[in-house]
């Protein structure tokens, strides 16, 4: 904690910081006549009271912490033509990287891509990035409506491990951004990856993975830029479809194989101070061992409404996510109320959270065995700053 806060204050202290514009960061250098580069930073405080952390009896313990949720530093721009672009992005963030990029610590790459521009129907993109699924994923943290995202996103880790990649992407939109698709390809789970954590079966072969994601919007309802909250500009309706598999997961030192396989879809609309958006999903595991087929499921809906005035905005969000289908009370339901304060757009605002959890008997994922339900209050500040 003391040295998150002198990190903070030797940042605060830089004179004179300036804000971005709500859209992007740009400094351009260019190194060739052809050749930019922009830099973007941004730091997400953030503050957690209620039920945090487990004892090693699972048991529940009430507690407070306060960390630097993010710390991002990314390098954008155009590499040498005018048709090929290029991210970078380094990522120090104090949470579980591990889990959605696969690192243990320490300064990562958290995202790194080149993509080739043919036309607006068709862009080839390779690197580490996001799998083009869920858009409750490809939404960036810096734009959500929520402190947190919804719950099932933390089961659905285990589908492909994380959901950032080193991928390749077909990437293109028709008939003025009206349908738009993206389709990836990978290795996702390879030889050597470990399955089940403690009951660890490791993959002696596997298929690659296949992800695709088709949107579609109404003339007029485009969305410029995905998000969860617009802060009252502009207006779009988006329906969304995807699916994603991978086959051929053969076991080492016994005898057996499963294959995994997602699908979903998702509908976001806002119009100027309104925004709603919902989702549903499932994913299977078919496998030959004992015990350990699953099928969750999952749904959501939200909303927010912004007061101009005073840039406020109430949310709320309701959850139902069922771990296993196959297996009876198996589910729990989520109600999150929050707040938004935004002083600078998304480049610095107030974010207000609170979680009350309600379990069924065998829903068993980050629940304390002697409760049935919990409550968490999140409270985020984020700050993106350019120099």
């Amino acid at each position: 904690m003391k040295h998150t806060l002198q990190i903070l204050v030797l940042l605060l202290s830089i004179n004179p910081p300036s804000f971005a514009s709500d859209n992007d960061f740009k400094k351009e250098i260019n190194p060739l006549d052809s050749a930019t580069v922009n830099m973007k930073l941004r730091l997400e405080l953030r503050a957690e009271a209620g039920d945090l952390t487990f004892t090693d009896k699972n048991t529940y313990e009430s507690e407070f912490d306060a960390y630097l949720r993010r710390i991002r530093l990314g390098f954008f721009g155009q590499a040498f033509f005018e048709n090929i672009h290029y991210a970078l992005t380094f990522a120090a963030d104090e949470t579980d990287k591990g889990e959605a990029f696969g690192e243990e610590s320490g300064i990562i790459v958290s995202s790194a891509y080149l993509r080739y521009t043919f036309s607006e129907a068709l862009q080839l993109q390779f690197g580490k990035t996001k799998l083009p699924f869920s858009r409750v994923y490809l939404t960036s943290s810096s734009r959500q409506l929520f402190v947190e995202r919804p719950v099932y996103t933390i089961g659905l880790r285990e589908f492909f491990r994380r959901y950032v990649h080193t991928n390749l992407q077909l990437i293109g939109h028709f008939r003025e951004g009206t349908i738009g698709y993206k389709f990836a390809v990978g290795t996702g789970w390879r030889p050597g990856s470990k399955l089940y954590g403690e009951d660890a079966v490791v993959i002696d072969s596997a298929d690659p993975y296949y992800v695709g994601r088709l949107e579609l919007s109404p003339h007029g309802w485009v969305e410029d830029k995905m998000s969860d909250a617009h802060i009252g500009k502009g207006k779009h309706l988006t329906f969304g479809l995807y699916t994603a598999s991978q086959d051929g997961l053969e076991y080492r030192d016994m005898v057996g194989s499963e294959k995994r396989t997602l699908f979903g879809a998702d509908v976001s609309y806002h119009n100027k101070n309104v925004t709603l958006q919902t989702e549903y999903n499932e994913w299977k595991i078919d496998t030959q061992l004992v015990g350990k087929s699953e099928n969750p499921r999952s749904w959501y809906i939200q909303g927010g409404y912004l007061f101009s005035h005073m840039q406020i905005e109430p949310t709320i969000r309701y959850e139902l996510f069922d771990s296993n289908q196959k297996a009876e009370k198996t589910s729990a339901s989520i109600l999150t109320l929050g707040m938004n304060k935004y002083f600078k757009g998304h480049n610095l605002k107030l974010g207000i959270n609170w979680e009350h959890t309600v379990y069924d008997d065998n829903f068993s994922m980050l629940r304390p065995v002697d409760r049935d339900r919990k409550d968490v209050v999140r409270v985020s500040f984020q700050y993106k700053l350019k120099f």
